[in-house]
């Protein structure tokens, strides 16, 4: 009785905070639902295998630097990853731009002490003043631009940074396609704004394992073959797929859109991207969003890899549910009908 008074003191006062207590009743709503969802949960025992990897690589690396500035800064990264999922469940988007921002430097750093080991060292004894000068992210950028003899802005990283960026300063831009606008908290009711989170966050995850064995010396970068990594394999393939309809859908509408100048009359886009075991998540994704789409007969179709860019197309498209059907081959598409007009989705 005592504590079901007391909780009801407690909603009492937050319901007095119009609008402190409209978000944390937000934020509190969007990690209940999400963490009901199945594919949700598939998700987050991936990234669990993940961190208990990242953590035992920060052990590891105490015996690689005894000054742990190393191990630090992956112990450091692996709370930026906690933050990004908690953000992600949330719905504090910018969270995860900030975060996974903070993973890139340090993965920047440990790129350069795996090239000069002195450095270290060097940057644990330096002032604010000196690692503006000699470990600021842009000029660790184009240290290894001239290592490889090639310019910062061809660098693989350069178009994921620049993102980043976007996303965390201050700019003119209120929307970040697909992961919703920058400045408020998204009710998470578009499964696209919260899945293109995951995909930084394993994005991330994965490239930062990748640069630590290689600091270490691993003879096998390999992750596939790491048994404890089994769940965060599987993980960031499902996420993929995810990824790759997004955006092999506005690669599809720019085709279209190349060829036909929108009018008042639809233009229908057909995309063969979505595989037969992985229809209930896009049921979800296109549920009432941004696409109108039936699941149809359809053949193998192909797309390049994709990471956030900056710039990515913004279109206006409305949406109706998937609507069951398969062929023989077990291949699913989706039929995407595109609206003329930018701006926010409107339902039918």
């Amino acid at each position: 009785m005592e504590e079901t008074c007391r909780k009801l003191s407690v909603e009492k006062e937050l319901a007095g905070l119009a609008i402190l207590g409209t978000a944390l009743e937000q934020i509190g709503r969007n990690r209940k639902e999400l963490t009901r969802k199945s594919w949700i949960r598939f998700r987050l025992r991936g990234l669990e295998d993940f961190l208990r990897e990242l953590n035992r690589l920060a052990i590891i690396c105490l015996g690689f630097d005894k000054s742990i500035t190393v191990s630090r800064l992956v112990v450091r990264a692996l709370h930026d990853f906690i933050l990004a999922v908690d953000g992600t469940l949330s719905g504090q988007h910018v969270i995860v731009f900030e975060s996974m921002r903070d993973v890139m430097e340090i993965e920047l750093l440990i790129r350069e002490f795996q090239n000069g080991p002195q450095r270290i060292q060097e940057w644990a004894q330096s002032d604010n003043a000196t690692l503006k000068k000699k470990f600021a992210p842009r000029v660790l950028r184009q240290i290894h631009a001239n290592r490889l003899g090639v310019k910062p802005q061809d660098l693989p990283e350069h178009s994921d940074y620049q993102a980043h960026s976007v996303g965390v300063h201050v700019t003119p831009f209120g929307e970040i396609p697909p992961f919703g606008s920058r400045d408020m908290i998204t009710d998470c009711s578009d499964p696209f704004a919260v899945d293109a989170c995951f995909w930084e966050i394993f994005n991330h995850s994965h490239s930062l394992l990748l640069r630590l064995r290689e600091f270490l010396g691993s003879s096998s970068p390999d992750l596939e073959k790491n048994t404890r990594l089994r769940a965060f394999i599987r993980g960031r393939t499902e996420i993929k797929k995810s990824q790759d309809l997004y955006y092999g859908i506005l690669e599809a509408i720019s085709r279209q859109l190349q060829k036909k100048v929108p009018s008042d009359e639809d233009i229908t886009i057909e995309l063969d991207v979505v595989p037969e075991d992985y229809r209930e998540l896009f049921l979800s994704l296109c549920d009432g969003r941004r696409f109108r789409a039936n699941i149809r007969s359809a053949s193998d179709h192909q797309l390049s890899d994709s990471r956030l860019s900056a710039g990515a197309a913004q279109v206006g498209m409305v949406s109706e549910g998937f609507h069951n059907g398969h062929d023989s081959g077990g291949q699913a598409g989706c039929r995407v009908r595109l609206v003329p007009g930018c701006g926010s989705a409107n339902r039918l």
